[in-house]
């Protein structure tokens, strides 16, 4: 079907087995090596984005805050207005989380085309048993949070009657 992939199947079959091995090893260090340079350009690039975002927003707020007059200043105690400026340092984390989200999802549905060509059927089973697993480890973490909430106010109580008694 695809010119380049007989050829590389042809090539693979006319090596020795270990040699083949070595192929494959190969292969998928560079493969992995390729993967981690668009992971390192992706991080690089939204750093540098969130960088300029935040100190951008941070020169904005500093630009409203002595544009207000002194008796509106003066209503504020000293450092107030000053930690209204840390608000922009929350952009590049927020930016990290959209890019690992991001990189997760198209790097997931990546293997899931991968998976559907190898063997649709399989594929299928273990998306049952993933979201099988999941839904039980929701559940699980359900009763646990409950378990805790519950131990947290007997200890509350406990803690409480042993202060009273004292």
């Amino acid at each position: 079907s695809i010119p380049f992939g007989s050829f590389l199947n042809g090539l693979i079959q006319s090596l020795s087995q270990n040699r083949q091995f070595l192929f494959f090893i190969i292969s998928a260090l560079f493969i992995q090596f390729i993967r981690s340079s668009f992971i390192f350009l992706s991080q690089y690039i939204v750093s540098q984005i969130a960088l300029k975002i935040s100190v951008l927003m941070q020169s904005k707020i500093y630009q409203q805050i002595f544009h207000f007059s002194y008796p509106f200043v003066s209503k504020y105690q000293a450092g107030d207005l000053l930690s209204y400026n840390s608000s922009p340092g929350v952009i590049p984390a927020i930016l990290m989380q959209f890019n690992t989200g991001f990189t997760s999802l198209i790097m997931g549905l990546i293997s899931l085309v991968w998976l559907i060509k190898i063997d649709y059927i399989l594929t299928f089973f273990l998306l049952i048993f993933f979201f099988s697993v999941n839904f039980f480890y929701k559940q699980l973490l359900k009763r646990l949070n409950n378990l805790s909430l519950t131990l947290t106010d007997d200890e509350v109580k406990f803690s409480s009657q042993t202060n009273q008694n004292i």
